[in-house]
């Protein structure tokens, strides 16, 4: 630290001033916080120049305007500023004029004398001078912190007496460094700020996002590489991109990488297989971007990889089709066909008569006018002419009815001789089809069947032209849900259910995208937004009046439109935002709602189940008051005893009347209803609070317990408390499978099981509650 006396002494020495100003840049070297930049700023200058007031204000790139951050003056200063109106000051963003500005970062440090000179178009005179006599200032210094014609801030500095050339020398020095500070720590945020949209755009979606450096370090890793591959992302940050890489496809990759960081080439897609956790591998389609900072340096790259796994299984799948074709047709020739110049059938030959429109005895001898449909017959003919005039094989595609139904062909004709012509025709229906389904899976959600956003790029360009458009934007609320309360294959469920009733809700002619996990878009032609919301609707209404598993189907939605001309990536990003807006507002209720229901569907499984709560509440309240708990946790402590079990809600209900020990499978499955109750509570606002408790209802004081073998006081305090109270309500009522316990019976259970099961204390003082019921 140098104190005051220090610099006053050393600021007038040119080397007294630089060891104060090392010290100072030391400083801000060790800031990594942008807040803490900007007060150390004003600290640092208030002493080395002794001000009555410093100013920091950050400039706004965008909106050209200073907006204050940090101020650094004796309280007494700040009362006499506002006293005298100097509060619209202190809140007022200040328009930077774009003439002055430039000016101003050619002179890091400049001198004024009074305050008008810097505020004199939004204050009055009277009261900068007001201020200017308060506190008998001499002049005012302004720094600017500014690089490569860019401002970050400036400071703003009232003194008694204007400072001497030495000063100035130091105070530009230390404006070039903090200028320095300023860009640096703004760098890291925006990469911060960047990697944190990143991760939160990218958290639902399947595909993975990565980013590497130049060295092909992963710097970010978005969470679906655990779904798809079996990876945790924070493992692997730090690591190489290329240790992931099958090896046969590193020159693939490496290739790819070298383009992007090396060439700085933009939207290089390429294919690899990359190896899975725990063994195999998937194919994957890579899309590789180069990341430029902002002084237009190369740092690295981002890649978007989506599976197509199942792609190249078709892919291969229909490679294998066409070499057994090729193998079979090489032992089998094509139909043959030998033609007059005028389209007269002259001869054939076919080992697969079914293959043929009519019987060659029908057809030997007459036109294939006489024969094929009028706009076949003519494409044939034209091909026999062009085939004679360029003397090069002609080759043509047609559809054609056969005996076995629609057929579709290759015809390849060339020139015999000046009057006949030959054609070889080979049947490629099987090729044709699985080109169309190629093209449809290309287009199309796998799972839901319905338009996937390859089929939204390739119509968007004809999207333009539509006069009026009105886009749909859902959200399934209840996912996370179903999944974490009944599993994935309930979840998949539900994703089918909504999108039949998509499908039901709204015309043939309407455009229905499955846009991620689970957001659906609809696209409506000539459909106002008033009339899309009358759709809308009926499709909530609908949602109302569908269950999976007990739980409703509800979604979030959001609507805008768009006029012919403009973009609709505009409507989709206004009808996305009005569909988060709606959606935190329904969160909660829809939640809550959710969780009543679950409630209800446990008590209708077991009566016992209800009859257990109440028993329960009565005896943790008197408890709980034996106890001395405040009426807060009184009320925790009940909510508690109603949603331990919800849980069970996957648990078969024949298990709750089984008059017989149930079997180790049976005991397993019952063991993991406190996590399912944990992953449930924590979703809903209003009964998050204790889902720490649900998830440690079965721990033991011994460690013994399940799910997690916690011990001690590491249980929280009510989950032993409702352990106790649990134990004590089976025993006293009984079970199908254990009989009704006395409650001395009981007692003496409590007492041996206390240490091991029980908090031995909390078992001290629930025996003697007990006994005190008795008297």
């Amino acid at each position: 630290m140098v104190d005051k006396e220090g610099i006053s002494k050393d600021i007038g020495g040119l080397r007294g001033g630089l060891n104060i100003l090392n010290a100072f840049i030391l400083a801000q070297t060790e800031i990594t916080d942008y807040k803490e930049l900007t007060r150390a700023i004003v600290t640092q200058l208030d002493k080395l120049l002794n001000a009555v007031a410093t100013v920091f204000s950050e400039y706004d790139q965008e909106n050209k305007q200073l907006r204050i951050k940090a101020i650094k003056a004796n309280q007494n200063i700040v009362d006499s500023v506002l006293k005298i109106g100097g509060n619209k000051f202190l809140l007022t963003k200040l328009l930077v004029d774009e003439k002055k500005y430039k000016k101003k970062l050619l002179e890091k440090v400049s001198i004024v004398l009074n305050l008008h000179e810097v505020v004199d178009e939004i204050f009055p005179e009277e009261i900068t001078a007001a201020i200017d006599r308060a506190l008998n200032i001499g002049c005012y210094v302004c720094i600017a912190y500014g690089l490569d014609k860019k401002l970050y801030g400036t400071s703003f500095i009232a003194l008694r007496e204007c400072p001497n050339a030495n000063t100035i020398k130091l105070l530009n020095a230390y404006a070039q460094f903090t200028a320095f500070s300023l860009k640096g720590i703004k760098a890291e945020e925006a990469l911060k700020n960047s990697q944190l949209e990143i991760s939160v755009l990218t958290q639902n979606i399947n595909d993975i996002v990565a980013m590497v450096d130049t060295d092909f370090n992963f710097t970010y890793l978005s969470e679906s590489i655990y779904k798809m591959l079996g990876y945790i992302a924070s493992e692997y940050m730090g690591k190489n991109f290329l240790e992931l890489i099958y090896d046969k496809d590193l020159s693939i990759v490496e290739k790819a990488l070298n383009e992007i960081i090396d060439q700085g080439k933009n939207n290089i897609r390429f294919e690899h297989r990359v190896a899975k956790k725990g063994g195999g591998y998937l194919w994957l389609e890579t899309l590789g971007n180069v990341i430029i900072d902002n002084t237009g340096k190369i740092n690295g790259a981002i890649f978007i990889s989506r599976n197509i796994t199942e792609r190249k299984k078709a892919e291969e799948m229909l490679k294998k089709s066409e070499k057994r074709s090729r193998a079979i047709l090489s032992t089998l020739p094509d139909i043959m066909f030998i033609y007059s110049r005028d389209g007269i059938h002259l001869d054939y030959h076919a080992s697969d008569l079914s293959l043929l429109a009519v019987k060659p005895e029908v057809f030997l001898g007459r036109s294939v006018f006489e024969v094929l449909p009028k706009g076949t017959a003519e494409l044939f003919l034209h091909s026999f002419k062009r085939a004679q005039e360029k003397n090069q094989i002609q080759v043509i595609n047609y559809a054609l009815d056969v005996p076995v139904g629609l057929r579709y062909f290759e015809a390849r004709i060339a020139s015999m001789d000046e009057e006949r012509l030959i054609a070889f025709i080979r049947d490629i229906t099987d090729r044709k089809k699985a080109e169309e389904q190629i093209k449809y899976l290309s287009f199309h959600d796998n799972f839901t069947g319905l338009y996937n956003r390859n089929y939204f790029d390739h119509c968007k360009r004809d999207l333009l032209k539509v006069p009026v458009i009105s886009v749909i934007m859902t959200d399934l609320n209840s996912l996370k849900l179903v999944n974490d309360t009944y599993g994935h294959y309930y979840g998949d469920q539900l994703i089918k259910e909504y999108a039949k009733l998509l499908k039901q809700s709204f015309k043939s002619t309407d455009m229905i995208f499955r846009w991620g996990g689970d957001e659906f878009i609809v696209i409506l032609k000539n459909t106002e937004e008033a009339k899309s919301w009358e759709l809308c609707n009926r499709l909530i209404k609908h949602c109302g009046e569908t269950y999976v598993k007990n739980i409703p189907l509800s979604i979030s939605v959001g609507i805008s439109s768009k006029l012919r001309g403009e973009e609709i990536d505009k409507a989709i990003n206004e009808a996305e935002d009005k569909m988060y807006k709606n959606k935190l507002k329904e969160s909660r209720r829809n939640k809550n709602l959710i969780m009543k229901t679950l409630l209800q569907t446990l008590s209708q499984k077991s009566y016992e189940s209800t009859r257990h709560i109440e028993r329960m509440s009565l005896i943790g309240k008197k408890f709980g008051q034996k106890l001395g708990l405040s009426s807060a946790e009184l009320s925790r402590l009940e909510t508690f005893i109603i949603l331990h079990d919800i849980g069970q809600i996957n648990i078969d209900s024949s298990l709750f009347a089984k008059g017989t020990t149930i079997t180790d499978k049976e005991w397993e499955e019952i063991k993991k209803h406190p996590e399912v109750g944990y992953r449930i509570t924590r979703t809903a606002e209003d009964f998050a609070y204790i889902a720490e408790e649900i998830y440690a209802h079965h721990e033991r004081w011994d460690g013994k317990g399940y799910p997690r073998g916690l011990e001690r006081e590491s249980i929280p305090y009510l989950a032993r408390i409702l352990n106790i109270v649990d134990s004590y309500e089976v025993m006293s009522s009984g079970r199908p499978y254990k009989e009704k316990m006395s409650t001395e019976d009981s007692i003496e259970e409590i007492y041996k099981c206390a240490g091991k099961q029980f908090d031995p204390n909390l078992a001290g003082e629930f025996i003697s509650f007990l006994r005190e019921e008795l008297l």
